[in-house]
């Protein structure tokens, strides 16, 4: 992602979707990070969004839809970066991932011989 995921957008590859197109339509906060408009209180995740006009009934469905998605994602002001696992320093490099696939690849040949 790169940077701070934008409420109601993903940036997925380069292309900027809508996830919940009639949330996001009726947000008064079109530009609000998520951080901006969830937080957590007393261990529940609280959603603080602003609208244009009231709910309808059907669209708390749609809220709350919202508010499961965001259920062990962790908010905060850090940039969103990507990380190797496999690699102690988070970095990717050919060699760690070469392990990574001669260690799959092993066990598939020990799978097979075992089953043969």
């Amino acid at each position: 992602m790169g940077e701070i995921l934008a409420f109601g957008r993903i940036d997925g590859w380069g292309k900027n979707h809508c996830v919940y197109p009639i949330l996001f339509s009726i947000s008064s906060q079109k530009e609000a990070k998520v951080g901006d408009v969830v937080s957590l209180h007393g261990g529940v995740r609280v959603g603080d969004i602003n609208w244009r006009r009231r709910i309808f009934l059907w669209e708390l469905n749609l809220i709350d839809n919202l508010m499961a998605s965001l259920e062990g994602v962790n908010v905060g002001s850090d940039e969103d970066r990507w990380v190797w696992l496999p690699e102690e320093v988070g970095g990717f490099s050919k060699k760690s991932a070469y392990t990574v696939l001669e260690r799959i690849l092993l066990v598939d040949e020990e799978l097979g011989a075992v089953e043969e």
